[in-house]
């Protein structure tokens, strides 16, 4: 089995668009994707979760769009430089994905849960790293990571709890930052943690918990 991913043009209706192969080896059997210009460039791009890749280290791939659907694609991992944390079987970074512009800077940037992964000695604790999106596209450079134990983030990281289960990117407050919300899946299972942003990007400063989880559509 395959995983790949078909772009549909839209216009007065909708149109097969390019289809595009990005994985041979395994399937993913709850794959996540979301659309953002990532690059600027006026054609959205498609990350889309790759989580078998590297027995189930997990990655994120990124179809860059173009005149036509994907024009071409790359790769995010806990192995791209500058994102923290080693890639680590069974992690399952991009579990969940959500798209925004946390910095302001026009640039949409990118939360990856990666719900699996040993906070300290908590296994199966979870997180969300933030990619931040360039005139490159996304990449690890100046790229943020929250957990339980993060800053001010209420509660600890506990073992099984999947902190990232869920998140979304949303400007909750409307002052132009993409704020974060992330929801766990086995603790705290009914609220979400909101981590506000600002012009340095989401911060671990004025956390406050929501009673909605972080699964609504994107």
């Amino acid at each position: 089995m395959t995983q790949a991913a078909r772009f549909l043009r839209g216009g007065a209706g909708l149109t097969a668009g390019t289809f595009t192969t990005y994985d041979k080896t395994a399937p993913d059997w709850s794959p996540t994707g979301v659309i953002g210009d990532f690059d600027r460039n006026g054609y959205g791009d498609l990350a889309v979760s790759d989580t078998p890749y590297n027995t189930g280290a997990g990655s994120v791939v990124v179809l860059r769009g173009g005149a036509k659907g994907a024009a071409s694609s790359y790769r995010l991992s806990q192995s791209t430089a500058g994102v923290a944390t080693p890639a680590v079987k069974d992690e399952q970074f991009g579990s969940s994905l959500s798209a925004g512009d946390t910095d302001h800077d026009s640039y949409p940037d990118l939360a990856v849960g990666v719900p699996w992964e040993k906070v300290g000695s908590a296994k199966e604790a979870g997180g969300v790293h933030v990619l931040r999106g360039g005139s490159k596209g996304l990449n690890g450079s100046r790229s943020g990571w929250f957990t339980r134990d993060t800053g001010a983030v209420p509660g600890k990281a506990v073992s099984y709890a999947g902190f990232g289960i869920h998140v979304r990117l949303r400007d909750v407050d409307r002052d132009g930052y993409a704020d974060l919300l992330v929801s766990d899946q086995f603790e705290n299972y009914d609220t979400s943690v909101l981590l506000p942003s600002g012009s340095g990007g989401v911060t671990a400063s004025g956390v406050r918990e929501l009673p909605v989880l972080a699964d609504f559509p994107q």
